[in-house]
């Protein structure tokens, strides 16, 4: 008999109510034991709820609930389990976490979903395809968004300092305010509650150097392979973890917080309000196909820019879409935004908010972690990296810190030498005044001087390539961290009629800290007013545009326009020769 006959045979034992307390007792006891039960964590700057479900045969039972408003993880955990236990729930010990945290997208792979690589193959392939999702996710967050998750400010008092912020650009000061000045100018927030804020906003726009990742394959009704991608700091996950089992808890899994629930028929278009950003989700035959995120960034609710996230996706005709409100939105702007987006392709779209869809979206969870067909990757303990000595980035900073010592050491050992024959040299020039026979010496430690000082400058020959790798290295570090504020800036610089393309680094020749912005526009001046735009914002971070190209081109809806593409720089660098011409190119 195998494990399974005996599991639903007991199962269907504990079916039994003895009637005696202690054989009762038993029972309880058993029918625990057999029954799957978990907590599921739902989190976000926002907050987090917490809801236990139980495995009744094949369905998911809801049962007890809490939520706590703190942005802080661990504080956030604290009282929600304070709460149950005063509630006389019984806690599961495994847990299911879904969070805003972990960044999901669309990858492709050079993969078929039937045969996939090994486990660290496949980490590396989803790791550099969905970096450039995880450092996008860092301006999300401004500071906006920030103080607005943490209750410190509400919808009209955002809506203001965007007016105030509007009309001061417009004014044409020389020193525009930020938004957190000027929110202290008004009076509209409390100083330590702008501080609180610039902590929360630096860990979520922190960029760490390993990820944990997680990955789904699928194929379309057409046969082609559709993958999905979902990344999680590995620090960020062991202080989950680590938080929980301070309470006697496992985590199991962490899940992207978009696209838990599939469309109503596994087919259609299914946007989600999560207050500060929203996401597009494609479904076909039961599977994502297409899956886009964008921040709302102090923008007013609208079909125009949520639209624009699915518009290619209606190209071929009308689609049955699904409104989400998984945050609150009032009525007016939810009949608004069903009403824009009947008018570019859906049909009779219903907002569906309040309890039933957050008691729908509770049951499907457990599912992607025992269903026999999941739909999202769920990223466990398991994909985070092994020993800190095995992992690459550790082993490029060992080379290049012995790298490093050996340049001190060589260069300590030079000065030392130097040093005791210029001893030597002053002691024989004291003994020439006294003898001429010193003289012949004294010119043999000038000619042993003079060998030595050339052979420290051959050696500082050999060890430039060094130096130079070491300055190299500094301007990737450089530029990580000034990566997401510059693309902050780059997403304010484009304006209704600009196109962001592409925004990439020139590594084809060594050099990471210049990035290339490519755009397109249909009119000629919108594209130049993109590229002053975007020079104004990089000022602060010490960037500047060079080598600005306007030229005509198609955009990709085969429209007539302008391309127009430039360099963002260091201020410090000569903007004119900043990229020397490549072989091939002028």
């Amino acid at each position: 008999m195998n494990g399974s006959v005996l599991v639903r045979r007991l199962r269907s034992l504990v079916q039994w109510r003895p009637v005696r307390p202690a054989v009762a007792g038993w029972h309880l006891r058993l029918q625990r034991t057999l029954q799957r039960r978990r907590l599921i964590l739902v989190w976000s700057p926002v907050g987090l709820r917490a809801r236990i479900l139980t495995q009744m045969g094949s369905d998911w039972q809801v049962g007890g609930e809490a939520s706590s408003p703190s942005a802080d993880f661990a504080v956030a955990v604290e009282a929600v389990c304070t709460e149950l236990a005063a509630r006389g729930e019984s806690i599961p010990t495994r847990v299911l976490l879904a969070s805003s945290l972990v960044v999901p997208a669309r990858i492709d792979l050079p993969v078929t979903p039937d045969k996939p690589r090994q486990p660290a193959q496949m980490h590396e392939l989803v790791r550099s395809e969905i970096e450039p999702s995880v450092a996008e996710f860092g301006a999300f967050w401004n500071i906006g968004a920030v103080l607005s998750a943490q209750g410190a400010m509400d919808e009209a008092a955002r809506e203001r300092l965007g007016l105030e912020l509007a009309l001061r650009r417009e004014g044409g000061r020389s020193q525009p305010m930020r938004f957190g000045e000027l929110a202290l100018e008004l009076g509209l927030i409390e100083r330590d509650a702008l501080e609180r804020a610039l902590r929360m906003q630096e860990s979520l726009q922190s960029l760490e150097a390993e990820f944990a990742c997680a990955w789904h394959g699928s194929k379309d009704r057409d046969g082609r392979a559709v993958w999905l991608g979902a990344a999680v700091g590995q620090r960020l996950y062991r202080e989950w973890d680590e938080r929980l089992k301070s309470r006697g808890m496992a985590l199991v899994g962490a899940l992207p917080l978009v696209g838990l629930m599939p469309a109503a028929d596994g087919a259609g278009i299914v946007i989600e309000w999560w207050g500060e950003f929203v996401a597009a989700i494609r479904w076909q035959g039961g599977c994502i196909t297409g899956l886009r995120v964008e921040s709302r960034l102090e923008r007013p609710v609208s079909g125009h820019w949520v639209g624009r996230l699915i518009e290619d996706w209606l190209e071929t005709g009308r689609e049955s879409i699904e409104l989400r409100l998984l945050e609150s939105l009032s009525s007016d702007a939810a009949a608004n935004l069903c009403a824009d987006l009947e008018s570019r392709g859906g049909e009779g779209i219903v907002p569906q908010d309040g309890p039933a869809i957050w008691d729908a979206l509770w049951q499907r969870i457990p599912l992607l972690e025992f269903g026999t067909r999941a739909w999202l990757p769920l990223v466990r303990p398991d994909r985070l990296a092994g020993p800190i000595w095995k992992r690459p980035d550790f082993i490029r900073a060992a080379v290049l810190g012995a790298a490093l010592a050996g340049v001190a050491g060589v260069e300590l050992t030079q000065r030392l030498r130097l040093g005791a024959i210029e001893a030597q040299f002053e002691q024989a020039e004291a003994q020439a005044r006294q003898s001429a026979e010193v003289a012949g010496r004294q010119q043999k430690l000038i000619d042993d001087l003079n060998t030595l000082k050339r052979d420290l400058e051959a050696a500082r020959g050999e060890l430039a390539p060094l130096a130079n790798e070491v300055d190299r290295l500094q301007g990737i570090d450089d530029m990580r961290k000034h990566l997401p504020e510059l693309l902050q800036g780059l997403a304010r610089a484009v304006g209704d009629e600009v196109v962001l393309d592409a925004v990439h680094h020139a590594a084809d020749i060594g050099d990471f800290s210049r990035i290339k912005v490519e755009a397109w526009s249909p009119d000629y001046t919108a594209a130049h007013s993109f590229a002053s735009r975007a020079e104004r914002e990089v000022a602060a971070l010490d960037y500047g545009v060079s080598q600005t190209e306007v030229r005509q081109s198609k955009g990709r809806n085969k429209q007539a326009g302008h391309q127009v593409s430039f360099w963002l720089v260091p201020v410090a660098e000569e903007l004119g020769d900043a990229l020397p011409a490549r072989r091939g190119h002028p």
